[in-house]
């Protein structure tokens, strides 16, 4: 080799050395300026300055629901508000929290979409649900719902499966969405509200409503008719229920740490019974002066050959 090549060869050589060892200087620092970045947002989420906003689907037990207090403030409750409570204070995160209420499921779902709030307590799974609200969903469900038949007193029927309720009249709460659960050989209407169903079902206008099990024995119980229903033993179907986090806000940031959490108080079960222990105590409490449900029952069918 002669010594002009040998030069080249020399400064190619250590001008390679230098590179690599300066990428390799460098790349601790992106790293650690990935961990930094990281830090700060949670930090930024955490902050009094930041806010959290929150909407809560008003009136559905026991997942959520709300009251208002003597300040004429929202107050949410809920195994979904509760468990939310328990991943905000996990983290220490102090972001002013801002809890808002719609009536509706589809305006939980379209506020959500709109990425207009932090975390949407009410959501659960559907086939049709749009995939940019369930690519929000922190994972996995919290609770599932267990859907059943409820039947007026004395008119229940023993069910080994869904398809025992063909041929009979049912409905299902609109904002539910479980119609997608069920043959479409079976009829069924939909209703506005638990109390329209209950009413229906009382003065003999349907055979069942299908809904969750929590839900039917805690409407049950403040509408003052348990007495009044059956409900099926074997559940149906079951329904997922979700919190949602928007990633693209600030606290997105906790997505993965959030999902820890839930896994872990999805698993325990001692957890889950207490949380839904609270959610009827709370909400046994706060129905208990509302008025019973009167409804006009049907008048009894008269037999042809009954002599008057």
């Amino acid at each position: 080799m002669s010594a002009a090549k040998y030069k080249l060869f020399l400064y190619n050589f250590t001008a390679a050395i230098v590179l690599t060892a300066a990428a390799l200087s460098c790349a601790p620092l992106a790293y650690a300026r990935e961990d930094d970045a990281v830090i700060a947002k949670k930090n930024l989420c955490a902050s009094r300055d930041n806010r959290y906003n929150i909407l809560v689907l008003e009136h559905n037990p026991p997942f959520s629901w709300v009251k208002q207090s003597e300040e004429g403030n929202i107050v949410a409750y809920g195994i979904g508000v509760y468990i939310l409570e328990d991943l905000l204070n996990s983290y220490d995160i102090r972001a002013r929290r801002r809890i808002k209420s719609t009536e509706t499921r589809e305006d939980l779902e379209n506020q959500t979409w709109k990425k207009a709030v932090d975390t949407a307590v009410g959501i659960q799974y559907y086939p049709s649900l749009r995939s940019d609200i369930q690519d929000n969903f922190l994972h996995p469900a919290y609770m599932s719902n267990p859907i059943v038949a409820v039947f007026a007193k004395g008119k229940e029927k023993k069910l080994r499966s869904s398809s025992d309720l063909v041929g009979m009249n049912g409905a299902y709460i609109k904002s539910d969405h479980i119609d997608f659960l069920f043959s479409k050989e079976m009829y069924l209407s939909s209703v506005n509200s638990v109390k329209e169903a209950f009413e229906q079902l009382l003065s003999g206008k349907i055979d069942y409503v299908l809904m969750g099990f929590y839900t039917a024995t805690m409407e049950a119980t403040k509408f003052k008719i348990k007495d009044k229903l059956t409900i099926s033993e074997k559940p149906l179907r079951r329904v997922e229920n979700f919190l949602t986090l928007d990633r693209s806000r600030l606290c997105g940031i906790y997505a993965s740490d959030f999902d820890a959490i839930i896994k872990a108080i999805s698993k325990d079960k001692v957890k889950m019974n207490n949380l839904l222990y609270r959610a009827y105590k709370d909400y046994e409490e706060q129905t208990k002066l509302f008025p019973a449900l009167k409804v006009e029952e049907p008048a009894p069918s008269i037999d042809e050959e009954d002599d008057f």
